[in-house]
């Protein structure tokens, strides 16, 4: 898989997973109250969060940080006018594994 973005693509990905990342942290009562209400209205299921479920909420909020930050730093050490990301595909890691 490759992701092939400009720095203001770039830039704006990583604001936007910011905000996520800030969001998630910040009021999870209000995401999950919101699913709530989105699951009752669009599956007409009913999504009664758990206990610890603003506490799960957190911490994609802060996984989420965390790869923002990661994602800053790349691009701030990028001195190209392009970011390429580029994860090796299962299909080459299993040629390149029965080359061996």
């Amino acid at each position: 898989m490759r992701i092939d973005l400009s720095r203001t693509e770039g830039r704006l990905t990583l604001l936007g997973l910011t905000a996520f990342g800030a969001v998630h942290v910040l009021v999870p009562d209000l995401l999950l109250r919101s699913a709530r209400s989105a699951y009752g209205f669009a599956l007409d299921v009913e999504f009664t969060p758990r206990e610890r479920a603003p506490r799960r909420v957190r911490a994609v909020g802060i996984l989420s940080l965390i790869a923002t930050a990661i994602g800053w730093t790349a691009l701030g050490r990028s001195n190209e006018s392009r970011l390429e990301f580029e994860r090796p595909s299962p299909t080459s890691r299993d040629r390149s594994a029965d080359d061996r």
